[in-house]
């Protein structure tokens, strides 16, 4: 579609002068004020180009003529050494000028406000239902501005009257993102206006869609849509690393005549598109490391950075006397220079001498209107037992409920309340008293159709709940409900007469998980219990007690979006490549190790809970000279070492206690609160006695029931420092020790023959496992001190409470590493590795024993843990085959066409971690954090945009997959480094997951065939769809109507010049229902343009098909459906009809054996 231009023509051919004079002044006056004015401006960089080429001059002598201290400015990305500026976007205001005012854009009010160029005073201000985060476009009569919100708005310059606005994602639905409620596709793609045509785009993460747009200025109608970046399989910023991503769009969009520039943000390099067309011109993700900026231009060929104005640079540098703080934001025009400091100040300097105007920002204190709702605020509060998260009011009512809380609390209220009138009232009271954004945000929309999250609000409450809609709708209700977080949150609903069978249909919905509730005389109340039903937990570095490396999360399970991102940064985090211990995610906490600190944070909203400092506590997983660099803002290589692969982690997570070994002891803190509430001691000769003061002290910790396991008298070395590469330092100790959690009394302990290794201490029930020997060069350090290690190795079990032996044995003893099977009481022994750290000496062998007794059950080569122990498989950490934990035999998968077997695996791109498993996935870095889908054996897909840490950070438990940034001093530019949680979102079909795999077929007995898709997929009823070449392609939301289709089926298509032929063999003889799926793709197609038959193994089964008319029009699916006797394959022939337009299409193409024994053929 060509873009739509207005035009103005005039002529002084066969005219009079002053005729031409008459229309040409007609001509200006019908001209909008201040079109394309040189002196203004209008746009982020001057022009559409970005240049900041003005041909504005300025006067040699300027003078303040007014500054206003705007409030103080709200960054989406906290300040990250690691993003290296790349998202600076919104570090404070980006304004422009048009005519005599300057409009400014607030990512603290979600606001664009209108000021007079003369005097600073406000004219005008409009609100968005998100943070306004980057620098509008002033054109003709009008401003331009996006929001995170995801819609572009237009406004009247003059008024600030809405005139319309354009909505980039599509749906409604959001999310907690950068702590604030947003939309899904916050619209971070800077607006920019060329030739009267508007482009922005939608969409920060490629998992959701990212929406690329050209829209005609005047009237926004849509000139067109590139909505497919975010699914392709390209290369990502890693050698080695590819996968399915795209384009992640947060900074500036640049226009030239023919092209477009769009920000990738943190990705390594911009994107070029054709601007006439939006078909991607150039792109390149992988780049260099630490490439990336939200500053682009379109002069010359294009690319990142900020152009630089020299004349402003020396005019802002000769005035910086008079300016406060840092600057930010330079820019000419009407004769004056205007200057944005990093603390949201607005300077106007012009070169009129006069007494400057000065603008404070005073907070007017926020107060109740009455009394009547201070007792109930503060009686939920202390029900609640916290006070900071997150509220969701539903209706504004009186809006004293949340004054209350306000005044009570640090809790971020965020109002859903459908009244217009309503919503501007509270957005500028909130504004005046400074807490509009910070801690208080309204959304205009219907309380009770509300399309958020859930588990993101620690209250969900309502002053009316009758007139927020939700009395007679359960699902409304249960929608609401379902908002709580677990493990406490809090619902009150007043004014409310709701049925006790409405709040039971409303419970009985499965989304609305442990959740209590009661009806009253005149309201409702409920709590959020937890886990949530099916929620696993993590409390160990692999996992559990027993090493078993899956959790028994069962709620995490394909398809996943995200439920909340960002927050704070990654500062107090272990560096990525130093092998630290893996994060621990229990009753909605998720604890974590820094170099000097343990912290916790909320799984379900990424809040900072506490942080509480142990000096030297993480020194084992970093190099401190390399830490100070980064500190100091360098760009660090940190040192890659194995850390807790061999070591271990020196703390266990409890819903009632975290137990932390340091300094000698350990520290029961309470988790709650981060507070040591208990110090327990280890018996023993100190680290200090044995090995001198700079050594520090390290051991084994782990608890099974009341049971608290730890050594002492660790191993160490002088010549090895602990946790680094080739060092037996920290690995082992000489004594285990079991105490009473609870109280600290010491219960036993035994002293090794020759050494405990820490990573062959497990447990389960009343059994302790454990391995006294070590590997043959550890051996050899200890002979050097002179003591006698030349013993046998013996594997025992010995009863956890009194530390008597159940059994040992010196058979084939050789291992450094345990897991154990409660389910089929199998032990395994072996030797353990990281991707490139592997000590010489560890064994690559697996015996597998009974756990009753210690006898043999069977014995293989070539196998390292850590694994997996998911139902009967052992699925190695690092790729490789899995075997059957029963036998010892390769783990095998059928081939369904012929019966062969081949071994099963799961595949990865580059990735340099082991994996952490759920029951439905194993999880882990494949260029992209990524994962292999156990519940279908469908393949591994990525989540696209997302960068998975070097230690496993992708932790499937309390219902989601939680990612701590585990990435701090990387320099790869990938689209994302956050924290951030998944969750399960059933039916969401926007979301792209697909997949890759080679070593399953297609099914005869079923599957599907999806023309042009990016890869395979599998639907909601467990179909697998595989990938065939196509032509064309949709985001899955440009589907109208998938009727009996599936969007992302019919999102793409192979479209042929006249015919077509698709031959598919993977069949057995039999009957079969063929479904071919169709929509058509090309919007301005009309019925009787593509017109064909269609011939199934040579039977016309469509004659004059045409799409367009089945299906009532474009982006409308129309399935049909035959029943074909199929020998060995099935032919599907289009032809084009003769008087037809356009060739053939077709998108999708579905098999489905019908005869029972067709189906036990095939398997």
């Amino acid at each position: 579609m060509n873009p739509v231009r207005k035009t103005w023509k005039t002529t002084m051919c066969g005219t009079s002068w002053l005729s031409s004079l008459c229309l040409l002044i007609l001509w200006a006056t019908l001209l909008p004020v201040d079109l394309a004015a040189e002196d203004d401006w209008p746009m982020w960089r001057y022009d559409a180009a970005r240049s900041a080429d003005s041909p504005q001059q300025l006067a040699e002598d300027l003078h303040l003529q007014w500054v206003r201290q705007m409030p103080e400015p709200s960054r989406a990305w906290p300040h990250q050494w690691d993003d290296r500026g790349k998202l600076d976007f919104d570090i404070s205001y980006s304004p422009v000028v048009m005519g005599q005012r300057i409009f400014v854009p607030s990512s603290t009010t979600d606001s664009v406000t209108a000021y007079a160029i003369e005097d600073g005073a406000q004219l005008w201000r409009f609100y968005a239902d998100g943070p306004v985060r980057l620098a509008p476009v002033a054109w003709n009569d009008a401003v331009y501005f996006i929001s995170d919100d995801s819609y572009l708005y237009c406004v009247s310059a003059e008024t600030g009257e809405l005139k319309w606005r354009f909505q980039g994602g599509p749906t409604d639905q959001r999310l907690l993102g950068n702590e604030r409620i947003i939309s899904f596709w916050a619209a971070r793609g800077g607006p920019v206006i060329k030739d009267g045509t508007l482009y922005f785009a939608a969409g920060i993460w490629p998992l959701h869609g990212v929406f690329l747009y050209a829209l005609d200025a005047e009237s926004g109608d849509v000139v067109w849509v590139n909505d497919t970046t975010s699914s392709d399989y390209v290369e990502l910023p890693h050698g080695g690393a590819d996968g399915y991503g795209g384009l992640a769009p947060q900074g500036y969009i640049a226009a030239d005549e023919d092209q477009l520039v769009v920000s990738a943000g943190r990705g390594p390099n911009p994107v070029h598109f054709d601007r006439h067309t939006g078909k991607v011109i150039q792109y390149d993700y992988r780049g260099r490391k630490g490439h990336g900026d939200y500053a682009v231009h379109a002069v010359g060929e294009g690319g990142m950075g900020m152009k630089r104005n020299e004349m402003l640079a020396e005019r802002v540098e000769s005035l910086k006397d008079q300016i406060e703080g840092d600057v930010f934001y330079k820019m000419a025009a009407r004769d004056r220079l205007f200057v944005t400091t990093e603390d949201g100040k607005i300077y106007c300097f012009g070169p009129e001498q006069i007494e400057p105007v000065r603008h404070e920002h005073e907070a007017t204190p926020i107060a109740p209107r009455s009394n009547i709702w201070a007792d109930r605020a503060q009686q939920l509060l202390d029900r609640l037992g916290e006070s900071d998260g997150y509220v969701l009011m539903l209706g504004a009512g009186s809006g004293d409920l949340m004054r209350e809380l306000l005044g009570r609390s640090q809790m971020h209220v965020v109002v859903a309340e459908a009244d217009g009138q309503r919503v501007r009232e509270l957005r500028d009271e909130l504004v005046g008293a400074d807490m509009y954004g910070r801690r208080a945000a309204v959304i205009e929309a219907d309380p009770a159709g509300l399309a958020v999250q859930p588990y993101l609000f620690s209250m969900v409450l309502s002053e009316d709940a009758q007139a927020a809609g939700l009395n007679s709708d359960a699902i409304a209700l249960a929608a609401a409900l379902n908002r709580l977080r677990p493990y406490g949150g809090v619902a009150w609903l007043g004014g409310t007469n709701v049925s006790q069978q409405v709040l039971d249909e409303a419970l009985a919905v499965v989304d609305a998980d442990k959740v209590s509730a009661e009806v009253h005389a005149d309201h409702l109340t409920a709590q959020r219990s937890g886990p949530l039903t099916g929620a696993g937990q993590w409390t160990h570095q692999h996992h559990d007690p027993a090493n078993t490396l899956v959790s028994q999360e069962q709620r995490a399970r394909l398809p996943l979006g995200v439920l909340w991102f960002g927050g704070p940064n990654n500062h107090d985090i272990l560096p990525r490549h130093s092998g630290g211990p893996r994060p621990h995610v229990v009753a909605g906490r998720q604890v974590y190790l820094g170099v000097e600190t343990i912290g916790a944070r909320c799984v379900y909203t990424g809040r900072q809970l506490w942080s509480h400092e142990f000096p030297g506590i993480g020194h084992s997983f970093t190099n401190l000279e390399l830490e100070e660099s980064w500190r100091d803002g360098e760009q660090v290589y940190m040192t890659n070492i194995p850390g807790a692969t061999y070591i271990g982690s020196p703390f266990v997570t409890l819903a009632d206690a975290i137990y932390l070994r340091y300094g000698g002891r350990i520290h029961q803190l309470d988790p709650v609160t981060g507070e040591t509430v208990a110090e327990f001691s280890v018996p023993g000769r100190s680290v200090a006695e044995l090995y001198g003061d700079s050594v520090p002290d390290w051991g084994h910790v782990s608890v099974q029931g009341d049971f608290l396991v730890t050594t002492s008298e660790p191993h160490m070395f002088e010549d090895q420092e602990m946790g680094w590469t080739d060092s037996y330092s920290g690995t082992s100790s000489r004594h285990v020790v079991v105490l009473d959690r609870h109280d600290g009394r010491v219960l036993w302990q035994r002293e090794a023959q020759i050494g405990f290794r820490h990573n062959a201490i497990i447990s389960h029930g009343d059994t302790l496992f454990l391995i006294d020997g070590l590997s043959e060069n550890a051996v050899k350090y200890l002979s050097r001190r002179g003591q006698d290690a030349d013993q046998s190795s013996l594997v025992m079990a010995l009863d956890i409470q009194t530390g008597e032996q159940r059994w040992s044995t010196d058979s084939n003893v050789f291992g450094t590493f345990l897991i154990y099977s409660a389910e089929h009481d199998i032990l395994v022994e072996g030797g353990s590795q990281d991707l490139r750290r592997r000590l010489g000496d560890e064994p690559r062998n697996v015996t597998a024993r009974r756990g009753n007794n210690g006898e043999i059950v069977w014995e293989i080569g070539r196998f390292l843990l850590p694994a997996a122990i998911h139902g009967d498989k052992l699925i190695p950490g690092r790729p490789g085959n899995a075997v059957s934990l029963l036998t010892g035999e390769t783990w095998t998968r059928e081939q369904p066409h012929t019966g062969d077997t081949n071994p099963w695996r799961y595949g990865r791109r580059y990735g340099c971690n082991t994996f952490n498993a759920g029951q439905n996935m194993l999880l882990y870095r494949s260029g992209y954090a990524s994962f292999f889908d156990l519940e279908n054996d469908s393949g591994t897909g990525n989540f696209s945009g997302i960068r998975a840490g070097c230690t496993p950070n992708l932790i499937p438990a309390d219902g989601l997959v939680n990612a701590l940034d585990y990435t701090r001093s990387c320099t790869c530019s990938y689209a994302q480094q956050t924290s951030l949680a998944l969750i399960h979102m059933p039916g969401d079909t926007n979301i792209e997951f697909w997949t890759r795999y080679e070593a399953t077929p297609p099914d005869p007995a079923g599957h599907g065939i999806n023309f042009g898709a990016p890869g395979r997929r599998v639907a909601d009823d467990g179909r697998i769809w595989y990938v065939s070449d196509g032509t064309d392609r949709r985001h899955a939301s440009a589907i109208r109507d998938a009727g009996d289709s599936v969007p992302w089926v019919v999102a793409s298509a192979r479209e042929a010049k006249d015919r077509e032929r698709i031959e598919v063999q993977d069949v057995v003889q039999g009957e079969y229902t063929v479904r071919l799926h169709f929509a058509e793709l090309n919007g301005s197609v009309e019925p009787g343009q593509r017109v064909f038959d269609v011939r199934i193994n040579g039977q016309q089964v469509l004659e004059g098909f045409d799409i367009a008319a089945a299906a009532e029009g474009c982006f409308r699916a129309t399935v049909k459906e035959f029943t074909v006797n199929v020998s060995d394959k099935v032919v599907v022939e289009l032809r084009k009809s003769e008087n037809s337009e356009l060739g053939p299409m077709i998108n999708g193409l579905e098999l489905v054996a019908n005869e029972l024994a067709v189906i036990a053929a095939a398997n």
